[in-house]
């Protein structure tokens, strides 16, 4: 992340609306049985929020537990309208996690990539503007830069998609995070190399120059629940990761190891970067910065 010296104070840019706003009562987490959603409603229902988590898992939502005057599971997908609307109403703040992710599955079925993280992430948007919600806040990810792959071009269209949102209206603000990779993630490399090694197999690297942006799941869930209170509509909010080659890592989580390589996969950058060259940073604090 670069350095600045010269940078506005995020509480003053709040000022034309409203400063600090106060706190939300009632959250929906999109994708909230997921691995980050599942952190995002864990913090929320501790500080005493009223939480809607939906997701389309079964299992997973049924898996979570909290007491029902503070807790409401809701089975849907995000692709379906008017099943989000039906989620959104009366609600305060959406945090939208929901999306696919898997690099072989999104690059094998573009189709169906297309209808979950760019018109799911359209429903989310025109639902938040119609239930008159006050924040809604898209979890992106460092692949909207540049994208190389298909699930990077969707997400970088959701962040169009927020950005379009925040100029035509001024009573929803739309706030983008914008991420790396997360350590606790579902099928992350981690938790393959954890099968390969338990199975007594080489733990695979695709490259071994490549590095990854990796930030620890409950730090980044922590973030985002802070940003319904402070942000700015058309806000995007990176969170200071840190920058790890990929075979450093495999060694230091699993020293004395063996392993093969198996080559770049389609849309797979050596490495990614967390800004486009006409973005600015206009605030920097300990743990993110925002850019414009």
């Amino acid at each position: 992340m670069q350095e600045v010296e010269d940078v506005s104070d995020w509480e003053h840019l709040s000022e034309s609306q409203g400063g600090l706003k106060p706190p939300s009562k009632i959250y929906l987490v999109t994708g909230g049985a997921g691995s980050l959603g599942r952190e995002i409603v864990d913090i929320l229902i501790k500080q005493g929020y009223k939480v809607r988590a939906m997701d389309n898992c079964e299992s997973n939502l049924a898996a979570l537990n909290y007491p029902e005057f503070q807790f409401t599971r809701i089975y849907g997908d995000i692709r379906d309208y008017t099943r989000v609307h039906y989620a959104m109403r009366g609600c305060d703040t959406v945090i939208h996690t929901a999306a696919m992710k898997n690099l072989d599955i999104t690059e094998g079925d573009v189709p169906e990539l297309n209808r979950t993280n760019i018109t799911g992430s359209e429903n989310v948007a025109k639902a938040a503007i119609e239930c008159g919600v006050d924040c809604a806040i898209l979890i992106s990810t460092d692949k909207a830069v540049y994208p190389a792959s298909a699930y990077g071009a969707s997400k970088l269209l959701a962040e169009w998609i927020w950005k379009w949102a925040a100029k035509t209206q001024t009573h929803t603000r739309f706030v983008t995070f914008r991420s790396g990779n997360f350590k606790q993630s579902s099928g992350n490399v981690l938790e393959v190399w954890d099968r390969q090694q338990n199975a007594g197999e080489p733990l695979t690297i695709t490259d071994l120059d490549m590095e990854r942006y990796f930030i620890d799941t409950k730090k980044a869930a922590e973030i985002v629940c802070m940003l319904p209170n402070r942000a700015v509509n058309g806000d995007v909010v990176i969170p200071k990761m840190q920058l790890q080659k990929i075979l450093d890592l495999m060694f230091e989580t699993h020293p004395n190891c063996t392993y093969r390589t198996t080559g770049v996969r389609s849309g797979e950058k050596r490495a990614e970067r967390l800004m486009s060259d006409d973005e600015q940073v206009t605030y920097e604090s300990e743990d993110f910065v925002v850019i414009s």
